[in-house]
């Protein structure tokens, strides 16, 4: 067995391991679940091109011609809101010699291919082939894959058969329903690329073991560490709550439904795989994870707020408090990257349920969708 195929199976061995542990009894995956490359190929086909992938958010294509271009997996994907107000994610490959047919985002009422002009309606439709009359090119159309709306969250999976994603996320939907994230409006974005695996942001984001320590001036304010509370995961998600300390001042206006409980508290949430976020009272920030390599993930940054009617100073102080703490995390994420080349890296314990439960969380869901049975040699 070559060297890359045995660190593979020293993953798939640690994620079944991880079966059997505890909260209290949890280790962390060795350092080749984050440097294989190998393994990285098998993320891309189980995970990337098989779930429910977070692309965008619904305000970003707001109006009927509105559209956005996001990689996925490699797949070029257009996402289009067609005149009956759903949107569609539709293959960008033109039919004719495979160009990339749009760019960036826009509005538009026709795509046209910008090498050889066929043209194509909203709804992926091919309605003209220049100078060409082939009989077998009518009713032609863009392939198009399945596109689902959770949150106010634009989600993808190019897989045909994948079970739909709402019923996975029934127990997250209970615990966000009243923060009414599908009424909030996207008022900072930014795309970053960091030079780590894509799994150590997303473990991050989703752990409150590191807030009080390496956000003492940012987060621990407002949600230390000790006031994490872990919550059961489910099909599709994992998460805690970041709650407020007793002093605690409203950051803005949220929505009237919300109880005085559900104002002193942050969910904190994964839609597995790739799509971190943490919902409050007055805004969702968010990352939208997708792997560049086994040693770097392109980010989009967001962040979505509920009263739309306030200044756009106070717009932009949210975005830079989202992009201050996220630096902050950027160097941690790092050095612990350069840390996992270590030949003497060996990992001993995670820590307890409402600090570091989450990433046993993710050890758990990533066991099931890989099934490593499968991968025995």
């Amino acid at each position: 067995m070559n060297r890359s195929k045995s660190e593979v199976q020293i993953v798939l061995d640690a994620l079944r391991a991880s079966r059997q542990q505890s909260y209290d009894t949890a280790r962390p995956m060795p350092a080749a679940y984050y440097r294989s490359e190998e393994f990285l190929q098998l993320e891309l086909e189980q995970l990337f091109r098989r779930q429910w992938i977070c692309l965008a958010r619904q305000e970003e294509i707001g109006k009927p011609g509105d559209f956005v271009v996001r990689d996925l997996a490699g797949e070029s994907v257009l996402l289009v809101r067609q005149d009956n107000g759903s949107i569609h994610a539709l293959s960008n490959v033109c039919l004719h010699r495979g160009t990339l047919i749009a760019e960036g985002s826009g509005n538009t009422r026709r795509f046209v291919c910008p090498y050889h002009a066929w043209t194509y309606s909203t709804a992926g439709e091919l309605l003209r082939m220049p100078l060409v009359e082939r009989s077998e090119c009518r009713n032609l159309r863009l392939p198009e894959f399945r596109c689902e709306i959770w949150g106010g969250f634009v989600y993808v999976n190019l897989d045909q058969n994948a079970a739909s994603l709402s019923p996975q996320l029934e127990g997250l939907s209970a615990l966000t329903r009243n923060y009414h994230m599908e009424e909030m409006t996207l008022s900072y974005s930014a795309e970053q690329v960091w030079p780590v695996n894509w799994k150590c942001l997303a473990e991050n984001f989703m752990e409150g073991y590191h807030l009080s320590h390496v956000h003492q001036e940012t987060l621990h304010p407002v949600t230390p560490t000790h006031l994490c509370e872990h919550f059961a995961p489910g099909l599709a998600y994992l998460g805690y709550n970041s709650r407020y300390p007793a002093t605690y001042v409203q950051r803005g206006k949220g929505h009237h439904d919300l109880s005085d409980a559900e104002k002193q508290v942050s969910p904190m949430f994964a839609v597995m795989p790739a799509h971190v976020a943490g919902v409050a009272a007055h805004a969702t920030s968010y990352l939208l994870l997708q792997p560049q390599g086994v040693d770097a993930v392109r980010a989009q940054l967001g962040v979505a707020v509920y009263d739309d009617s306030i200044s756009e100073q106070k717009k932009e102080e949210i975005g830079m408090f989202f992009e201050k703490v996220m630096n902050e995390d950027k160097e941690q994420m790092t050095r612990l990257y350069t840390g996992l080349a270590s030949r003497f890296y060996e990992p001993r314990v995670l820590a307890s349920a409402p600090h570091e439960g989450t990433v046993l969380d993710f050890y758990h869901y990533m066991d099931r969708v890989f099934n490593v049975e499968t991968f025995d040699s």
